[in-house]
């Protein structure tokens, strides 16, 4: 497959996180949504908006509160904030959030869908994020069924999922080989001190 190998040079991978990076995100303004008609949540998200720019903290509280009420436009603001204040990790968490939600294909029109995952896919493929990718695993591998681009973020067998895990790996296998020798010992003092039936 001629996608598959430009994908996996890194040069063309480069190219497509910088072009992918440039394109700005899609913000609910940039979205035709519908607003939420339940008031609650529509108290949820004005007051968000609202809080964005004065406190972050409660504003996402509240965006994320709404969001996981059912109105799932609230991740794309969440998305958005996260991107101007560069929170790659919210935005990961709000977008990865956002499509696995069951509902996501009535709330969000498949060409804004398709342009979102396309940034995700350029936020986790960075490899300052790596830990975000891997922390979020399962949601990748669900969100990679409706959408294929995300199996770039499968690693090539070359990279490690981090140091700490290959670390620990290597001492496990250095160890393995002594401790099934240890075991062959026992076993073989054991039948030896066994008397014949």
């Amino acid at each position: 497959n001629r996608s598959a190998e430009l994908l996996q040079d890194k040069s063309t991978r480069d190219a497509l996180l910088q072009a992918l990076n440039s394109v700005p995100a899609p913000g609910a303004n940039d979205i035709p949504v519908v607003p939420p008609s339940d008031p609650e949540i529509h108290r949820l998200v004005s007051q968000g908006r609202a809080l964005l720019q004065v406190d972050g903290k409660k504003a996402v509280v509240l965006l994320r509160l709404a969001a996981r009420k059912g109105y799932l436009p609230a991740y794309l603001l969440l998305a958005e904030h996260a991107q101007s204040s560069q929170d790659d990790t919210l935005l990961i968490e709000s977008l990865c959030a956002l499509f696995t939600s069951p509902d996501v294909h009535k709330q969000l029109p498949k060409n804004v869908l398709n342009t979102i995952v396309m940034q995700l896919t350029a936020v986790l493929r960075d490899p300052k994020n790596r830990r975000e990718a891997e922390a979020h695993a399962a949601d990748i591998d669900a969100i990679a069924k409706d959408w294929p681009i995300m199996h770039m973020l499968k690693f090539p067998p070359g990279e490690s999922k981090s140091k700490t895990s290959t670390a620990k790996q290597q001492a496990a296998s250095k160890s393995q080989p002594k401790a099934m020798s240890q075991d062959f010992q026992k076993i073989k003092s054991a039948m030896a001190s066994t008397p014949p039936a």
